[in-house]
């Protein structure tokens, strides 16, 4: 290759190193401005980490410390870009003559010229790294000659490929994924725990915490027996003694998943004749309805409601239960009812059904008979009952 051809081969590759440092700049300047809003998202997600790391030391702890902060810190040793032993005698003496070159006319002690001194600086920190291509640019910069053969032309190549995948990489990192997301809260959102996950995989999230708990809370809810203490033996209408049964948990969320559009902040919902009220803490609880009450006329019952209430569910100012009769309560505000009528006669489901609100839900487990609009009917497991029935009948009043 002539020597205009290295020339221009040279100032091509300089050109194509030049973007790359104004591109690299670009994402250290994005990076640098969206670091603190990602680390505030970062701690926020890692706040048990971060009290866990303020708490005081012991004094034998910050003995240690002050040591480490007196110990002299040991020079690190210099990172070179191409090994001493890979550069040729021919290389080394051009690379030597290129930095003297450039020292003449940057060096502190000869120039007074802030832009200046900064060459130096970058030169010497290029020379002594055998980074032949940042030694180059600054020749290039100051208009100090550049004088490459081949050897030092392929270096430059390798050093700038090297430099493309340092850039690029940071299009990799997590603040750079999470700052292209900006206006996508979900995407940033799940960017986020992704991270946090990898970064501590045994943290849980605080969302994670909370349905973790709401998990245990509500199976030591449902494992409340309903026998001993919490029961009694009602009459019914047809003279029998109640057959004690229960909603299940699994029969709860099947019934709120298959009528989601019913439950959401604004949903006041009933279970009457609700036992020991465990749908109606569960869904007081998970659901952030407005309200979630149960009445019961059993007192053994209606107690045992209480202690769950108070037991697991003391601060839900959205949960209540009322000893009465639900033939006798105002229940002009529902927009959902829920009742297992399975002992209750036909008569009794129908005058249920006069005092329910106009556009409200209501849900039972024996269809009822006689009155003026359609019943709709679901079978399904998800809908199970501890006695083992596993269909509902439904109508919007």
């Amino acid at each position: 290759m002539g020597d205009k051809l290295k020339q221009l081969e040279v100032k091509k590759l300089l050109l194509e190193y030049s973007y790359l440092l104004t591109d690299e700049e670009l994402k250290d300047e994005i990076i640098d401005e969206y670091q603190p809003q990602f680390m505030e998202s970062f701690l926020e997600k890692t706040s048990e980490i971060r009290e866990e790391k303020e708490k005081p030391k012991h004094k034998e702890e910050e003995g240690n410390k002050e040591n480490k902060e007196h110990k002299p810190q040991e020079k690190k040793p210099i990172k070179k870009k191409i090994e001493d032993e890979l550069l040729s005698n021919e290389t080394k003496k051009r690379l030597k003559t290129m930095f003297r070159d450039i020292m003449k006319k940057t060096h502190p002690d000869k120039v007074d010229s802030e832009g200046l001194v900064h060459f130096y600086v970058l030169a010497k920190e290029a020379y002594e790294e055998n980074n032949i291509v940042q030694l180059a640019f600054v020749a290039q910069q100051i208009n100090v000659n550049i004088d490459f053969g081949d050897d030092e032309i392929n270096f430059v190549k390798q050093l700038i490929k090297e430099k493309q995948n340092e850039v690029k990489g940071k299009e990799t990192s997590w603040l750079w994924l999470w700052y292209k997301a900006e206006g996508q809260e979900e995407l940033q959102e799940k960017i986020m725990n992704t991270y946090v996950n990898k970064k501590y995989p045994n943290l849980k999230t605080k969302k994670e915490k909370t349905m973790e708990n709401l998990k245990e809370t509500l199976e030591k809810i449902y494992n409340v027996s309903p026998y001993g203490k919490y029961k009694n033996n009602t009459n019914f209408g047809n003279n029998r003694n109640d057959v004690y049964g229960e909603v299940t948990q699994e029969a709860t969320d099947g019934i709120v998943d298959e009528f989601v559009d019913h439950f959401n902040e604004n949903t006041v919902f009933y279970d009457l004749g609700c036992g020991l009220g465990k749908m109606v803490a569960h869904i007081g609880l998970q659901y952030n309805v407005k309200k979630s009450c149960g009445i019961e006329f059993s007192k053994e019952r209606i107690n045992g409601a209480n202690h769950i209430k108070e037991t697991y569910c003391k601060d839900m100012d959205n949960i209540s239960f009322i000893h009465e009769s639900f033939l006798n309560h105002d229940i002009s505000d529902a927009t959902v009812v829920y009742c297992d009528n399975t002992m209750y006669d036909n008569e009794l489901t129908k005058m249920i059904i006069d005092i329910l609100p106009e556009g409200c839900l209501f849900i039972c487990r024996r269809e009822p008979h006689g009155i003026k609009q359609k019943v709709e009917k679901l079978e399904n497991s998800k809908f199970i009952t501890t006695y083992k029935k596993n269909t509902i009948h439904y109508l919007i009043k």
